[in-house]
């Protein structure tokens, strides 16, 4: 469910990048993609520091929380989200996916780096 809900937030993203670029023009691929990457950084800690999590989370019942269960600091997501930029290399996800992999709890260097886990939310009796 998280790769779905990372996938949702870029494609929302890429859709309002490119409507923007479509209104004022293009200025070439690298400006759009560097503007894509700034605006989704920016999604993501605002939605995940003011609600704990950003609209594709939600929609897959998912949530952001410090690792002791605690809500999500402000802090917490700028790190989560800024290191997003290491996790995404050398290709899509491909450091990020491995550490998730690796860590057994289902997290990405930036999760490693703020102390957050993504969670179901609301839980589940399974999740007891």
């Amino acid at each position: 469910m998280r790769a779905l809900a990372a996938i949702g937030d870029y494609i929302s993203v890429g859709a309002l990048v490119f409507a923007i670029f479509l209104g004022v023009g293009s200025t070439g691929g690298v400006v759009e993609v560097a503007v894509a990457v700034v605006v989704l950084i920016v999604y993501a800690c605002v939605s995940e520091a003011l609600f704990g999590r950003t609209i594709w989370k939600a929609a897959f019942g998912l949530r952001v929380v410090s690792a002791d269960g605690s809500p999500l600091t402000a802090g917490q997501a700028i790190t989560r989200n800024v290191l997003r930029l290491v996790d995404i290399l050398p290709l899509f996800y491909g450091v990020g996916g491995l550490v998730l992999l690796a860590t057994g709890r289902g997290q990405r260097l930036g999760d490693i780096a703020a102390r957050t886990l993504v969670v179901r939310w609301p839980p589940t009796a399974e999740d007891a």
